[in-house]
């Protein structure tokens, strides 16, 4: 579902997508992927012990070489393709973990102390169907506060 629910969405909306557009002004794809689709632990306190995200991970990486694959491909059409990959936000499937460990402990692993809102997500959505950003396509954009380089330990090891 992940990843064939938006191949046939953008395909199905080529046609709208490229009228009217031009190199200034591109249409746009923005797909929403995951943290975890760059991230190798798929164990973690998100998931219920014994219970990994392997499935979950493969197919969020999937959605990123989609996003490249479609970026190469509706670029010359004047079309753009990037993808958010958020980290972590509330929602029905990190509530096991804000349930299990606690908000705290889900926080301290953010640099900027705090999960991502709905005003994150949203804004980094904006700039991406604006014109600000007619010139990148292909990104796939971590939003995640810092927490993929806390979490590989390179934030908490460097002083400056």
């Amino acid at each position: 579902m992940n990843v064939k629910s938006i191949f046939y969405m953008t395909a199905g909306l080529t046609d709208l997508l490229c009228k009217d557009s031009n190199a200034y002004d591109p249409g746009r794809v923005i797909n929403i992927s995951s943290t975890a689709s760059v991230e190798p632990g798929a164990e973690g306190f998100l998931s219920a012990p014994g219970n990994g995200t392997w499935s979950y991970q493969s197919s969020k990486a999937a959605v990123n070489h989609l996003t490249s694959v479609l970026a190469m491909k509706l670029g010359p059409s004047h079309v753009t393709v990037n993808a958010i990959l958020p980290g972590l936000f509330p929602s029905k499937m990190t509530a096991f973990g804000m349930r299990t460990v606690g908000e705290e402990t889900f926080n301290s692993i953010q640099p900027t102390g705090r999960y991502g809102t709905p005003e994150d997500m949203a804004g980094l959505a904006l700039f991406l169907a604006s014109p600000a950003s007619a010139h990148i396509t292909g990104a796939h954009i971590l939003l995640d506060g810092g927490a993929r380089y806390n979490a590989l330990r390179i934030a908490p090891a460097t002083k400056l």
